[in-house]
C-alpha cells in the first residue's frame, strides 16, 4: 500500500512463473484487491517469461532498451486479454514488469560492460477516471525510484 496526506492505494503483486499461469495470477490479484477497501492497481512481474534468468546481449545500451521492450511486447498483449475482468472487479489499472541483466559488448566475445534495467509497461483501466494518470505515474515513480514515506 502506499500512503500520502490525500489517501492510498493498494498494490496486489504477483509473480508470473510460466505462462499458464498469467490468467490465474491477476485473476487472484484482482480478488485480493477487489478484497480491500481502498482502489488498487495490479501488477504482475513476468520476469521469467522475458528472460529465462538469461543475460542479454547487446551492442549498445540502446540495443538492450530495444531488446527489453521486444521481450516484453508480447506479454503486454497478454495481459491485455485478461485485463477486463480485473477491472471489472474495481482494478484501476495493471502494471507489468520484468527485471533484465544485459551484457553490453562491442566485440562478438568481448563485455565492455552489464547493465541491470527494469521495464513496466501499463495497461490503465479506461472506465476509471484518472486511472491512467495515476497508472502511468505510478510507473513513473517506481522507475525513479524515489523514496516515498
Amino acid at each position: 500500500m502506499i500512503t500520502w496526506p490525500d489517501g492510498c492505494i493498494g498494490l496486489a503483486c504477483k509473480r508470473v512463473k510460466s505462462d499458464k499461469q498469467l490468467s490465474k495470477r491477476i485473476r487472484e490479484a484482482a480478488d485480493q484487491g477487489a478484497g480491500s477497501s481502498v482502489p488498487f492497481f495490479i501488477i504482475v512481474d513476468v520476469e521469467p517469461l522475458t528472460t529465462q534468468g538469461k543475460f542479454l546481449p547487446a551492442h549498445s545500451e540502446n540495443d538492450l532498451n530495444r531488446e527489453c521492450g521486444q521481450r516484453l511486447g508480447p506479454w503486454e498483449r497478454q495481459c491485455s486479454k485478461y485485463a477486463k475482468s480485473a477491472f471489472d472487479k474495481g482494478a484501476g489499472g495493471l502494471i507489468l514488469c520484468s527485471r533484465f541483466v544485459g551484457v553490453i559488448g562491442s566485440a562478438p566475445d568481448g563485455v565492455d560492460e552489464v547493465r541491470w534495467c527494469v521495464r513496466h509497461r501499463c495497461i490503465p483501466n479506461l472506465g476509471v477516471s484518472d486511472a491512467a494518470s495515476a497508472v502511468y505515474n505510478l510507473v513513473e515513480l517506481m522507475e525513479q525510484r524515489l523514496h516515498v514515506e
